[in-house]
C-alpha cells in the first residue's frame, strides 16, 4: 500500500469514528432538561424504572443488541455534618452520553439539596450525589432523573426515567 493511500485510509477512518461518536446539533445544542413536574416536598413511593435501548446492527454484527439502563438511588446518610444522597446509572453498553441530576429532600419539609443536571460523554456508568448544608435528625428521601442517549440505537436513541428513592431516618 502506499503511503498516499494509508494516509487517505486513516483519515477516512477517523472521519467514520468521527460521525459515530458525534452528538447531533441538536441534542448538543439544548439537551434535555429536568421534567417542569418535580416532586412535592412530601415525598412519594420509591422507584424508579429501567430505560431499554436497541443498538442498530453494523456491518461487522448483524444482530440487534438490547442495552439497559438501571438507577439506583441510594439510601441518604449523614456525612460529615450533612445529609448526603448518591444515585447511579448503570448501561450494559457504552452511551453518547447520561445525565443525572438526583435531589435530596427532608420529607414534608423542603428540598435541602441538588446536584444539578450533570452530563457523562462516551460511558456506560455515571454517579451523582447532593448534600444539604448542615444535618437535623429525621427522614430523608432523593428523588432522581436521568436522560441516556445512544447515537447508534433505534427506534429510539434515548430515554429517561424519573422517581424516587427509598426513605431513611438520618440521625445526625
Amino acid at each position: 500500500m502506499k503511503r498516499g493511500s494509508r494516509a487517505a485510509l486513516c483519515i477516512s477512518l477517523l472521519s467514520a469514528l468521527a460521525l459515530v461518536y458525534a452528538v447531533p446539533a441538536s441534542a448538543a445544542e439544548s439537551p434535555p432538561s429536568v421534567p417542569v413536574t418535580q416532586p412535592s416536598t412530601l415525598g412519594g413511593t420509591p422507584g424508579l424504572s429501567d430505560v431499554v435501548l436497541t443498538l442498530r446492527p453494523t456491518a461487522g454484527n448483524s444482530l440487534e443488541v438490547v442495552i439497559t439502563c438501571t438507577p439506583n438511588i441510594q439510601y441518604p446518610h449523614a456525612s460529615s455534618g450533612n445529609v448526603n444522597i448518591h444515585m447511579t446509572v448503570s448501561c450494559t453498553q457504552e452511551m453518547t452520553y447520561i445525565q443525572v441530576d438526583i435531589q435530596l429532600y427532608y420529607v414534608g419539609i423542603a428540598k435541602v439539596g441538588d446536584s444539578g443536571l450533570q452530563t457523562r460523554f462516551l460511558t456506560n456508568y455515571s454517579d451523582q450525589h447532593a448534600n444539604s448544608t448542615g444535618c437535623t435528625n429525621g427522614y430523608y428521601q432523593g428523588w432522581g432523573y436521568f436522560y441516556v442517549w445512544c447515537a447508534l440505537c433505534w427506534p429510539n436513541e434515548g430515554g429517561s426515567s424519573s422517581g424516587w428513592g427509598p426513605i431513611n431516618y438520618v440521625q445526625c
